[in-house]
């Protein structure tokens, strides 16, 4: 029989422990003993109040999510998933529970809910790391799903919580899904009955576990990136629209959207997103004298995301990594060609509508940008051809058809 994984060390007294191992360690703290536990202890939770607020940031409004209700007697699925903040595994998550809503009765479990939440309208049930071994377990025999869905990445405070899904979903006993939606490996699990890969470059540089391996793109609701009627010809501006933060981007990714502000006095930067290298990227347009010549924006949301990429000329991808890349479809539905870093599964996205520097080559992504506002017909050409890829490939509907080949 399968024995439950350890409880994840995240409780009060055990957060307590370990805070006072840490000050003890400390040499020269000046803090007495007991006061170096509590200022842990509170940096502790400090920690995950700071990170879901950075997930949205000024400016953030929640996005609302409209889930039909399924029909009498529908197969059941649960979404499990680290954290229910803005980003791609998210947006998976809502888009599922909408598009499949007729079909499929869903529900979502998660460690971290924000508050305020980020998504409205889910289903959404919080379990946090401190919860007793076998509550999940609890929770799956009240719900009774037909499918365990896992969206798995392999973050070291996250790991825990996971394995204490697939306990449950190993004594419950219905099949279960495990989507790889960052870069980083599945957590194998005789439960799993097929693995999802957002890209083929994740498959490839994280998957090989055995057993049935897919490659399903995440979709792109192509209706709320069509460009707006009314909406002015763009004009020589490059922009980028991300979570601030080093899972995909570094301290140095805003370095070619400063190179062509310096290199072309006309050209305009928009930067959409939040979280905590907004500020060295201020930082670095100042520090270059170019700030004037920057926006930067805050969190948009999702609704009027496109009015953003409808002021861009050329969409700047400056990615150190990148498991696929739902900003980047965004803006090609809208018919913005993408220039970026050959990191990651950009390539694979982009394909030959997009145009890539080496990975870290702010100088050459800065030319490839100046090159494209220089030149009204390329643009216009790569334009066209990276909103018809956006829509072969890159679909809602698309989407929702290959999982529903899974279920």
């Amino acid at each position: 029989m399968e024995s439950p994984p350890p409880r994840p060390p995240l409780s009060a007294r055990e957060r307590l422990e370990a805070a006072a191992e840490r000050a003890a360690r400390i040499p020269g703290l000046a803090l007495p003993g007991i006061a170096a536990v509590r200022f842990f202890f509170l940096l502790d939770k400090a920690c995950g109040r700071v990170f879901l607020r950075l997930a949205h940031g000024p400016g953030f409004a929640p996005c609302d999510v409209d889930v039909p209700r399924a029909g009498p007697g529908a197969p059941r699925i649960v979404h499990a998933i680290g954290n229910m903040a803005t980003g791609g595994s998210a947006r998976l998550v809502a888009d599922l529970c909408s598009g499949l809503g007729r079909e499929f009765a869903q529900e979502v479990v998660t460690w971290q809910a924000p508050d305020p939440p980020h998504y409205i309208g889910l289903p959404l049930f919080q379990k946090r790391a401190t919860l007793r071994p076998g509550e999940i377990l609890e929770h799956f025999r009240g719900y009774k799903p037909d499918i365990i869905h896992v969206h798995y990445w392999d973050h070291p405070g996250d790991r825990a919580w996971y394995e204490q899904v697939f306990y449950a979903a190993g004594r419950w006993g219905a099949p279960v899904v495990e989507n790889v939606n960052v870069p980083c490996g599945p957590l194998p699990h005789p439960a799993v009955r097929a693995y999802v890969y957002v890209s083929d470059w994740v498959r490839r540089t994280h998957g090989g576990v055995g057993g049935c391996e897919r490659v399903i793109y995440p979709g792109t609701d192509l209706s709320l990136f069509s460009p707006p009627k009314d909406a002015p010809e763009p004009g020589p501006t490059a922009g980028m629209v991300y979570r601030l933060d080093r899972d995909k981007l570094g301290r140095r990714s805003v370095d070619p959207l400063v190179l062509l502000a310096r290199q072309n006095p006309r050209a305009r930067v928009l930067v959409a997103g939040f979280g905590p290298l907004a500020g060295a990227f201020a930082r670095a347009a100042r520090k270059a004298g170019v700030a004037r010549r920057f926006t930067f924006l805050g969190t948009v949301p999702y609704a009027r995301l496109r009015w953003v990429y409808a002021r861009m000329a050329v969409f700047c991808a400056p990615v150190v990594a990148e498991s696929f890349g739902s900003t980047a479809v965004h803006a090609m539905a809208m018919g913005v060609p993408v220039a970026g870093w050959a990191a990651g599964a950009l390539p694979e996205v982009a394909g030959d509508a997009g145009l890539l520097a080496e990975p870290g080559d702010a100088p050459g992504l800065a030319r490839l940008m100046l090159d494209l506002l220089e030149d009204p017909a390329r643009r216009k050409s790569l334009g066209e051809k990276a909103a018809r890829r956006a829509a072969e490939n890159f679909s809602l509907q698309g989407m929702l058809s290959s999982y529903r080949k899974l279920s």
